[in-house]
């Protein structure tokens, strides 16, 4: 089976390189033969990279040692789901599934309901664009990083899956975040098509939003997700830690956001079409520069992988996409044109500009923060790090003017302008929030402008998302003369793309008041103590029990057994424990957490000295759980956002009302 796949890896290069030639060709003559082998090359890409990513499951699950892949990255002790996990553990692998995703993508593609809406050239234009991708990472796995090598001499037993990742987030965070960095493929794609042919310059964001929001749906829920992994694998006692790799997918994250905003006014007004080609192709650069940093090795991370040649094939890569689509849109800039006109500085169109400055400003300062090593040790001659104080200082005021921002534009209905066109139910909610800001601020002694400005932030998004909500419910309540229920629901579904907006809105506001009471209000308390002995971290005394040695399959664990007690109260028991691995030269740490919505209790055994004492280290987290119910709030409303149709003939719809008759 090994063989089979390597002999498909080894020529799905070729029928990449034909697909692109042959798409080519045929765009530039028009022949309609060449186009349809083209097309069918890129299918024929997809069935041999599926034919090589099964032989490599074949060969994980199978314990095939023969396989240079399978020695380094399991074991015959690991369990069989961390086993076939191991696909994406390592640096060949991994790439394997990016060009196994960007390969099933562009089938979709080809067979989807946007081809019969579009044409047979354009979706050709868009394929072609999907091909070089393809062509890239096919050539980039077959000659440098083919999972599918096998050395002469098998080993007995494999070296075993880093202990880091054999958990539970590590079988879905990677391959989901690959959703999303190889999705925003798609849209790139349809604006490079647009432009290339001169045609759907107006449709083409529409066209690809779907994927834009799939992608970018994807990309929110790996983050979130190696955020948790974060905060219980690696028991330090936070989630987010401005690690360059991490950096690397926020990336790309704050420019799809800033696109989804932007396509909005294109399709509504026709303006910044050139704007929108921009974020596009950043987002697009911006999910490579994320896989050249995990796969390059040329910043410290604990999530990167080992050095490696990779860096200047990505690079070059980047250098050159970058190039053709600055050559393509000089070349296509007449189309790009289109005059925004906005009602003030309180107009819908004038806030979703700013919000996309803002979302850049998030972005530019994040990429000049993680690659700053790189740039002090070309020109200084030392790697000089940015530590998170300077993420915080220059992020935080930001991401807080954005706050507000959601809420405001909230506030605003589309073709309104000015203060006076805001409906009075919406000054309520900003006068409740403004309440709120002040009620956080004399009860939790909220003292900090920052901290003042995300508790009002968050208020006055939920509070306008609800008034909003509860007016539009009631407009329509007595337009039908139904229920006020009845009327809520046919207005939700009707309009699922907005209120799915709101949904996330609301989970932002969770995630920005659960970072406030993380962070803030925080307590720590490190002690020794013995078995029998008690300590208090808050609210909650933590009784040491016992300490218990114990087998797993492939690790020895020394376990602490705590109990717990809120006042008299006894409400958990907790285990955190440290796993000795065979292939690890240290112990892993093993938390345990009491987790509510009111906050976290974040237990640490630091080990056990020959005196018996036992070392702790306690957290009180408040208000933690708000940024994963938040997280999984966003996720919820970017897919309920997603199942909204397609609205294609908007130039048309635009010109109707812009001439009266619509």
């Amino acid at each position: 089976m090994n063989s089979v796949g390597l002999v498909a890896l080894y020529i799905a290069p070729f029928f990449a390189i034909y697909s692109v030639f042959a798409l080519a060709v045929g765009l530039a003559r028009r022949s309609r033969a060449a186009l349809a082998s083209g097309r069918w090359a890129l299918v024929a890409v997809f069935v041999l990279v599926s034919v090589a990513a099964g032989a490599l499951i074949w060969a994980l699950a199978s314990r095939d040692f023969g396989v240079r892949y399978v020695a380094q990255y399991t074991s015959r002790d690991l369990p069989l789901f961390y086993t076939i996990s191991a696909f994406w553990a390592g640096q060949e692998g991994s790439l394997l599934l990016w060009l196994w995703l960007v390969s099933l993508f562009a089938c979709i593609v080809l067979t989807s309901g946007v081809r019969r809406r579009v044409g047979v050239r354009f979706i050709s234009a868009v394929a072609l664009t999907i091909g070089v991708a393809e062509l890239f990472f096919a050539s980039l796995v077959a000659r440098i990083a083919n999972p599918l090598i096998t050395i002469p001499h098998p080993p007995l037993d494999g070296q075993g899956l880093n202990p880091l990742l054999q958990d539970p987030g590590m079988i879905f965070h990677p391959p989901i975040l690959y959703l999303g960095y190889v999705g925003y493929v798609v849209p790139f794609a349809f604006a490079v098509a647009a432009l290339l042919l001169r045609r759907e310059i107006d449709e083409w964001p529409e066209m690809g939003r779907r994927w834009s929001l799939f992608s970018w749906v994807a990309l929110t829920a790996g983050i979130a997700l190696g955020m948790k992994w974060s905060y219980v694998e690696l028991g330090w006692g936070g989630y987010w830690a401005w690690d360059p790799v991490e950096n690397a997918s926020l990336i790309p994250w704050f420019v799809g956001t800033a696109f989804l905003h932007s396509a909005a006014v294109q399709r509504r007004t026709g303006a910044l079409k050139g704007w929108n080609v921009a974020l596009a192709a950043l987002t697009f650069e911006g999910c490579i520069f994320g896989t050249f940093l995990t796969r390059s090795g040329v910043l410290s991370s604990v999530h990167a992988f080992a050095g490696s040649s990779l860096g200047p094939y990505f690079i070059g890569f980047m250098l050159l996409s970058v190039s053709a689509v600055l050559a393509i849109g000089m070349w296509r800039a007449d189309a790009l044109r289109g005059e925004l006109r906005t009602g003030g500085l309180f107009s819908w169109e004038s806030l979703l500009v700013l919000n996309n400055w803002l979302f850049s400003a998030l972005a530019f300062a994040t990429l000049v923060g993680t690659t700053f090593p790189l740039f002090s040790q070309a020109f200084a001659g030392s790697k000089i790090s940015v530590s998170a104080p300077f993420f915080d200082r220059v992020n935080t005021p930001i991401a807080l003017l954005l706050l507000l921002l959601t809420g405001v534009c909230t506030l605003i209905p589309w073709r309104r302008t000015g203060l006076a066109g805001i409906p009075r139910s919406s000054l309520w909610a900003a006068g409740f929030s403004l309440a709120a800001g002040v009620g956080a601020a004399l009860v939790f002694d909220v003292r900090s402008p920052y901290r003042f400005i995300c508790v009002a932030g968050s208020a006055l998004i939920v509070a306008s998302v609800l008034a909003e909500s509860a007016r539009a419910a009631m407009v329509r309540c007595r337009k039908t003369g139904g229920t006020l229920l009845t009327a809520s629901v046919q207005t939700i579904w009707r309009d699922r793309r907005r209120f799915g907006g709101y949904l996330v809105h609301i989970g932002v506001a969770s995630i920005f008041i659960g970072i406030l009471g993380s962070s803030v209000f925080e307590y720590e308390v490190q002690k020794s103590i013995v078995v029998g002995e008690e300590v208090g971290i808050g609210e909650y005394r933590v009784r040491l029990e016992e300490i218990v040695t114990t087998e797993r399959l492939n690790a020895q664990l020394i376990t602490t057994r705590l109990s717990v007690k809120r006042g008299e109260r006894h409400v958990a028991t907790l285990e955190p424990a440290q796993a000795f691995y065979p292939t690890a030269d240290s112990p892993m740490t093993e938390v345990a957490i009491r987790s509510t919505l009111a906050g976290d209790l974040y237990t640490i055994f630091g080990g056990v000295s020959e005196d018996g004492h036992v070392a702790l280290k306690l957290h009180t987290k408040p208000l933690v759980s708000w940024i994963w119910y938040g997280s999984w709030l966003v996720v919820l409303g970017g897919v309920f956002a997603l199942t909204d149709r397609v609205r294609l003939g908007n130039r048309r719809r635009r010109e109707s009302i812009a001439s009266g008759v619509g």
